[in-house]
């Protein structure tokens, strides 16, 4: 599963080439041919282009978290209520929807997806679910390296406002990765980020892709 840490700038993504991959949002398009594409972020729409997005040769998912109360369904139709934003759009790109009704922990099937209000812990669920017994995690940082939050532009966020979200996802991945243990014992989780704070949590093993 491939992440937009800081970190990726010292990985060759082409290595990856020929593998199964999971990426999440940018890194899409500097991954070779990914297997899948995840987001749960609508603004990619906007940030990516729609006919960029569609040209993706992936599967694509779109995960719509329905646990926070300002997105509701109108006709059918995922809604921001804040602005009146509807989701139409996402029907038309993604292969596939999945709805979150809750974000912590990992559920066992895709009619129970969390998705911890972040696009890699979406990814990392559907790995879960999708069955895969070997999970190798490149970029989930949860840090900052120098002033550099991810190793692409197009996240123009202050240092110290993502610093306080860090400090959620951190704690959302290690209650997911606790319940990992039990309910799916057979899976085996690898970091792969010398600067992750995941690596508290899970064993770390550096890629051999590693310039």
């Amino acid at each position: 599963i491939i992440g937009g840490g800081p970190s990726i700038e010292t990985v060759d993504l082409q290595r990856l080439r020929g593998k199964d991959t999971i990426a999440v949002n940018k890194s899409a398009f500097y991954v070779p041919n990914p297997t899948h594409f995840i987001t749960m972020d609508y603004t990619v729409l906007r940030k990516v282009g729609v006919p960029r997005l569609r040209n993706l040769q992936s599967a694509k998912h779109f995960v719509v978290n329905m646990s926070i109360s300002y997105i509701q369904s109108r006709n059918g139709c995922p809604t921001d209520i804040r602005n009146g934003a509807a989701y139409s759009q996402l029907f038309d790109i993604f292969n596939t929807i999945h709805v979150c009704q809750r974000e912590d922990g990992l559920g066992t099937g895709f009619q129970d997806f969390r998705c911890g209000n972040n696009s890699g812990y979406c990814a990392l669920q559907l790995a879960f679910i999708l069955g895969y017994k070997n999970i190798y995690l490149l970029g989930f940082d949860m840090t900052i390296q120098g002033n550099k939050t991810h190793f692409h532009a197009g996240y123009n966020e202050p240092t110290n406002v993502f610093n306080k979200r860090v400090v959620n996802y951190t704690n959302v991945f290690a209650v997911g990765l606790a319940e990992a243990k039990q309910k799916f014992p057979e899976v085996n989780l690898v970091s792969c980020s010398s600067i992750s704070s995941l690596n508290k949590i899970i064993p770390y093993k550096a890629f051999i892709g590693v310039s």
